[in-house]
């Protein structure tokens, strides 16, 4: 670990649970990650989709991370410029997925740290709360409030988190769906683009809560779906293509996944 008046720097073993580093650095008041509480996973999991909740992203703090190419032993550095993030994705999804494991990574962080806070629900309990002067604390309490609420705990039940990314539309199309649906849940990404909350367009279709054998999404939130019982993983891509399905038949947006299938 490296500082100086405003940043630290601090470096973590892919080994070490996600969760653990954010609380690590929230009780130090070194801010930048902790709208990414209680992401399920490791530390070296993190890069590989480029982790993001509550308008932060992995990226954002991403000054370099470590690593071995399996195949040659290679030991290499991947400076941020290197590993080409982007909405949850990045060069080890890619390029070079399978081919090279992470041993570690580090991330810059602020000593004096910004709240951010952009997301109405976040922002509502936060209110709700009726505190002046938000620290990193009150904001990953909050957090970590609204998950246990409406996600479904990976102990407790089989899920792999959001399992379709959020489509990225034209402007242009997304004018023509909002006329239709004044009620979409949508983000600007710039002046061209818009983001469609994808559980918003799941559930408009009809497919919150519901349940085919041991598949389904979960009753809370559309975008997870769960494993019930011993569903198998044919089970749940077929399922998730009957999802696809319909958003494209009734909005014209193919979803994508953001979870890996492994065929």
């Amino acid at each position: 670990m490296s500082e100086d008046e405003t940043n630290v720097i601090i470096e973590a073993g892919a080994g070490v649970v996600w969760d653990e580093l954010v609380q690590f650095c929230v009780d130090k008041n070194y801010g930048g990650i902790e709208n990414l509480s209680i992401i399920p996973g490791s530390v070296g999991a993190a890069p590989i989709q480029n982790i993001g909740a509550y308008g932060q992203e992995l990226k954002d703090t991403f000054l370099e991370l470590k690593g071995i190419f399996t195949e040659t032993g290679e030991e290499k550095i991947f400076k941020k410029s290197d590993c080409e993030f982007s909405y949850r994705s990045s060069i080890f999804k890619t390029e070079v997925a399978n081919k090279f494991v992470i041993t570690s990574l580090k991330l810059k962080l602020n000593k004096n740290p910004q709240i951010i806070t952009p997301f109405k629900q976040l922002e509502e309990e936060l209110n709700k709360q009726g505190i002046n002067d938000l620290t990193l604390k009150d904001v990953r309490n909050t957090i970590i409030k609204i998950r246990n609420k409406k996600l479904p705990d990976p102990k407790e039940i089989g899920n792999a988190g959001s399992f379709f990314k959020n489509p990225i539309i034209a402007k242009e199309k997304y004018l023509k769906l909002k006329n239709s649906y004044p009620d979409m849940i949508s983000y600007p990404v710039n002046g061209e683009h818009i983001k469609i909350a994808a559980g918003w367009l799941i559930e408009k279709c009809g497919w919150k809560g519901k349940r085919i054998g041991n598949v389904g999404t979960y009753k809370d939130h559309a975008l997870v779906i769960v494993n019930y019982g011993d569903a198998s993983g044919d089970e749940i891509f077929d399922f998730e293509g009957h999802i696809k399905h319909a958003v494209e038949l009734k909005f014209g947006i193919r979803l994508e996944n953001e979870v890996n299938i492994i065929s």
